[in-house]
């Protein structure tokens, strides 16, 4: 997050190329998208692709090659806590690391948004803490839908449970594992207009500006 006053997003938007990364490079990912329009990928890092698994290296492919198969969470497990559909822009990464961007310059401006969060080896109480903050900062308010990922030693349930005893969500919830730091992992595009609809577990991409062209 330091690097972010550094940042040249002029140049970015004028050479595009695929950035992408995941958990710290959360922060970089959102603003990136927000001050230049170019789609991100929330992916795997190199690290990750010395064996990947079969489901995340479809993935990564198919992000690669501007996502010919429009449904994100194919293939994947999904849960519904709160039903129903919505349409927005996808925006979202590691709960932490985008909690420390709230009353910054680079903080994400969620309204009209499908938000997707996931975190690890996170105590339950500072998920609460995390989650307050967004709260009364108003980051749920105008917000389109609500993806919840891989919270490793909590549990998504847990993580919903917080949100729903401070606040009654009146947009679409669901959970999908394969999201955060996780051996099968979706590949996401932060910036992406997409839809959400919890009876037929989709999440659609519907428009997208992606490096080399829309798609």
């Amino acid at each position: 997050m330091k690097s972010l006053p550094f940042i040249d997003f002029d140049l970015i938007s004028k050479h595009p190329k695929i950035i992408a990364g995941f958990s710290d490079l959360s922060a970089l990912l959102n603003p990136i998208y927000e001050r230049t329009g170019m789609v991100t990928l929330h992916a795997p890092m190199v690290i990750n692709l010395g064996t990947p698994t079969d489901f995340t290296l479809r993935s990564l492919m198919n992000a690669v090659k501007g996502y010919p198969e429009k449904n994100l969470l194919k293939g994947a497990p999904c849960k519904v806590y709160n039903p129903g559909t919505a349409t927005g822009i996808l925006k979202g990464g590691n709960l932490i690391t985008l909690t420390a961007l709230i009353d910054t310059d680079w903080e994400i401006d969620t309204a009209g948004s499908i938000l997707f969060l996931e975190d690890v080896d996170e105590q339950l109480h500072e998920v609460d803490r995390y989650l307050t903050q967004w709260i009364l900062a108003g980051k749920f308010k105008g917000l389109k839908a609500l993806v919840l990922g891989d919270f490793r030693g909590i549990g998504s349930r847990r993580v919903f449970d917080i949100l729903a005893s401070q606040m009654e969500p009146d947009f679409p919830v669901v959970h999908c594992p394969y999201i955060g730091h996780v051996a099968n992992k979706i590949t996401l595009p932060i910036g992406a207009e997409v839809e959400l609809d919890t009876n037929s577990k989709r999440l659609e991409i519907r428009n997208m500006a992606f490096p080399g062209g829309n798609r």
